[in-house]
C-alpha cells in the first residue's frame, strides 16, 4: 500500500506541473528498501563521416570546325576551305580530305588543314569531309556542304527620264530609291522561293530592316552631294545552310538638260544633242529641251527660261520645253546662241540647271 500511495502522489505532482515525460519510479526491492528505476534514454547514432566523392576527371572532347570563305560562293568564285582544331596542334595533325566522296591524297597530309577550289554553277554542291589524326590520340572528323548560289542587287531611282531614253534613271540628292534583292538559292535540285528567305538590310553598317520575304527596301538618298551610302543585304535560308551577302554604294548624280532639234515629221532628233547640232539654212528651227534625273514625275513640273543671244525668248505655256526660232532674222550671224535654265518648281532649294547651244547657220 505504501508503494501505491507514493506512485499516486508523484503522478499528481507531475500532472500539476505540466507532466514530465520521464520520471523516476520508486519500488521496493526484496530487502524492503526503496530503489529508483531510472528510464533508459536512447541517443541517436553518430553520423558516419564518409569521405567526399572524388571530382570527375576532365575529358577533352576533340573536335574539328570546318568553314569556307565565302560560305556560299557565286559561280566561278574561288573558295578556301579550312579545318580548325582548337584542342590539338594543327601543324602536327594529319588531315585527310574527302571531297564529293573521293579521298584526295594530294590535298592531305600533316598540317594541311586548308585547300582552295573554284565554285561550279548555281545549284551545285561541294560535299567536303575531313579526318584528323592527332599524335598519340584518336582520330575525329567533320563534314560540310557548300552550296553555290547567286544574288543580284538591283535598284531604281524615282527620277525623271525621257520616254525614248534607254538608259537608267540615276539618283540625285533627296531622290527616292528602291533596292531589290534577287537571290537564286537551289538546294537538292529545288529552288527556294524568295518569299521564304530571310533578308537583313543595313545602311552604312546600321541595321534598318529584317524579316522573311523582305527582299525590297526603299530609302531616300542623302541631301549632300558628297554622301555615298553603302547598302548591304544579307540573305539566309531558314535552315541556316546558305548565308550570302552583297553590297553596293549609291553615288548621287547631277540633273542636267539637253537641247535637241525637233523635226516636223520625225519629232525629236535625240541622236543630235547639244554637242552635235548640224548647220542649218536660214529657216524656221524648232528646239526641244529634255530634262534628265530631276526629282519630278513630269517635265511639266519644271520651269524653263529660254534665251536667244542675250535676249529672253518667249515660249508657249502649253509646251514650255519647246522653242521656235526664225533663223532668217539671224542673217549676218555665223551662229545662233541659245541657252536655257531649268528649275524644279517644287523644290526651289535644288540648283538650277542650264544648257547652252550654238546653232551654225549656212550662208
Amino acid at each position: 500500500m505504501k508503494n501505491i500511495l507514493c506512485n499516486a502522489i508523484i503522478a499528481s505532482v507531475l500532472i500539476f506541473c505540466g507532466g514530465y515525460v520521464a520520471y523516476a519510479q520508486t519500488t521496493l526491492d526484496s530487502t524492503g528498501l526503496d530503489t529508483i528505476n531510472v528510464p533508459q534514454v536512447s541517443l541517436p547514432p553518430e553520423p558516419s563521416l564518409a569521405p567526399p566523392p572524388s571530382p570527375p576527371k576532365l575529358q577533352i572532347v576533340q573536335s574539328v570546325v570546318l568553314s569556307s570563305e565565302p560560305s556560299s560562293p557565286s559561280p566561278e568564285q574561288k573558295v578556301t576551305v579550312q579545318a580548325d582544331t582548337p584542342t590539338t596542334d594543327s601543324d602536327r595533325d594529319v588531315f585527310t580530305w574527302i571531297i564529293d566522296g573521293v579521298t584526295r591524297p594530294e590535298l592531305s597530309g600533316a598540317g594541311k588543314n586548308t585547300f582552295t577550289y573554284t565554285a561550279g554553277p548555281v545549284g551545285s554542291i561541294k560535299r567536303v569531309s575531313v579526318r584528323v589524326q592527332p599524335i598519340n590520340d584518336q582520330a575525329f572528323s567533320s563534314s560540310l556542304n557548300i552550296y553555290t548560289t547567286d544574288i543580284v542587287l538591283t535598284w531604281t531611282a524615282d527620277t525623271f527620264i525621257p520616254k525614248w531614253y534607254k538608259g537608267k534613271a540615276l539618283p540625285i540628292v533627296n531622290s527616292k530609291i528602291r533596292m531589290v534583292a534577287l537571290p537564286t538559292f537551289i538546294v537538292d535540285g529545288a529552288q527556294i522561293p524568295a518569299s521564304r528567305l530571310i533578308y537583313a538590310w543595313s545602311v552604312d553598317g546600321n541595321r534598318v530592316s529584317k524579316g522573311v520575304g523582305k527582299q525590297v527596301y526603299d530609302f531616300e538618298q542623302p541631301n549632300q552631294t558628297w554622301a555615298t551610302p553603302t547598302i548591304l543585304v544579307t540573305v539566309e535560308d531558314s535552315a541556316g545552310r546558305i548565308h550570302k551577302e552583297v553590297r553596293t554604294g549609291m553615288i548621287s548624280q547631277q540633273p542636267h538638260a539637253v537641247i535637241y532639234q525637233s523635226l516636223p515629221l520625225g519629232g525629236i532628233e535625240f541622236r543630235r544633242g547639244t554637242a552635235a547640232f548640224p548647220s542649218i539654212a536660214p529657216s524656221i528651227v524648232d528646239l526641244e529641251v529634255e530634262p534628265f534625273f530631276f526629282n519630278v514625275q513630269s517635265r511639266y513640273d519644271l520651269s524653263y527660261t529660254w534665251s536667244v543671244g542675250r535676249s529672253p525668248a518667249a515660249n508657249t505655256p502649253q509646251n514650255p520645253f519647246l522653242l521656235t526660232i526664225d533663223a532668217q532674222q539671224q542673217q549676218g550671224n555665223a551662229d545662233i546662241p541659245v541657252s536655257i535654265v531649268v528649275q524644279n518648281t517644287s523644290d526651289l532649294d535644288s540648283p538650277a540647271v542650264s544648257s547652252f547651244l550654238s546653232i551654225p547657220i549656212r550662208q
